[in-house]
């Protein structure tokens, strides 16, 4: 049983000690855990029915999360790739182990599921509110992988999850109903996207002015250390954004002829801590084929690459098993063209 930490959370019994101990041949009305379950002198050996004995209240309620290398987005389609870096903090409520580590990997061969998070409270409520606090604030995986961190944040906070409203087939009805896990609000998508680029613009502008001092000559005039241009699409919008630098870690970002102020410094991990409007926001991102995926206080977003139309690509590595239409045909919308491994 992989979520026996539930049972024990709320019984207070350590089962593979128990499945020892019956093991060994110790009666199970003699095992020191059975007997506190039923509210008898875990010492004793006084015999007790475990069939007519009323057990204790349960000490806790327990909520358990599997931590998965899918992508929510896509119908939970598994996902493989690189762990850049893998961090869990452990809390007083929320206990979890994962399968691998910061620079391994999860392959194309592999299980999806690589963690394993359990919260525990005196209340439901209270269960999953310290699970949604490690989700949020404790738990970081960045890669090439996606992970169903951000779509599970969105399902505790889901009035049927709050209220106890939940049955066996509700998760595949929300899944059929193609709900998506939240988002950050788009503006500041768009802020921290101009951000991510315009760091990576200086740092290849500076890399370039350099070499020309280095060489004796004079830089262009059109290398720009202070202002940056970029295109960016999201959730299919196409945003024009400027980014000028206004001082170290100090830039305004503009678009559509309004523009807003933006601080921001790099951190140790290579994220950056970006402030918008007095609100802080950590972020993160990932280039990869589709694009730059941002995490933004744990939430992700995509800022697409522009795609050319004739060409049909897959957006993860498999084994192309055959074509459904051929060469030169149209193809219609959510229309199957191939098959994938």
């Amino acid at each position: 049983q992989v979520e026996h930490p539930v049972t024990e959370g709320i019984t207070g019994a350590n089962l593979p000690a128990c499945q020892l101990l019956i093991g060994m041949g110790v009666p199970l009305t003699r095992i020191p855990y059975i007997r506190t379950l039923y509210g008898k002198d875990p010492k004793s050996a006084e015999p007790f029915d475990p069939e007519t004995t009323p057990q204790r209240p349960p000490e806790s309620h327990v909520v358990a999360v599997r931590v998965t290398a899918e992508d929510a987005a896509d119908g939970f389609k598994p996902t493989a790739g690189r762990i850049d870096e893998l961090h869990f903090r452990p809390t007083p409520d929320v206990w979890g182990y994962f399968s691998v580590k910061s620079g391994g990997g999860i392959h194309q061969y592999s299980d999806s599921q690589f963690g394993h998070l359990f919260a525990r409270g005196e209340t439901r409520e209270a269960a999953l509110r310290a699970m949604a606090a490690a989700l949020r604030d404790c738990v970081v995986v960045r890669g090439e992988i996606r992970t169903t961190t951000d779509y599970v944040l969105d399902l505790l906070a889901s009035p049927e999850v709050t209220n106890n409203l939940i049955h066996t087939g509700w998760l595949d009805s929300r899944i059929a109903a193609r709900v998506k896990p939240g988002r950050p609000p788009w503006h500041i998508s768009v802020i921290a996207g101009a951000v991510v680029k315009s760091a990576a613009a200086v740092a290849a502008a500076s890399s370039e002015y350099l070499g020309y001092l280095a060489k004796g000559q004079l830089p262009p005039a059109g290398i720009s250390l202070t202002r940056m241009e970029h295109t960016m699409v999201i959730e299919g919008f196409k945003y024009a954004v400027t980014l000028v630098r206004r001082g170290p870690g100090w830039a305004a970002v503009a678009l559509n002829g309004s523009s807003v102020e933006v601080a921001y410094r790099k951190m140790g991990d290579g994220g950056f801590l970006m402030q918008v409007d007095g609100e802080s926001h950590v972020v993160h991102y990932e280039d990869e084929a589709a694009g730059t995926r941002l995490l933004i206080n744990g939430l992700t977003v995509l800022l697409a690459a522009e795609a050319d139309p004739s060409r049909l690509t897959a957006s993860s590595p498999g084994k192309l098993m055959r074509r459904l239409v051929p060469s030169g045909v149209r193809v219609e919308r959510d229309q199957p063209f191939g098959e994938m491994e």
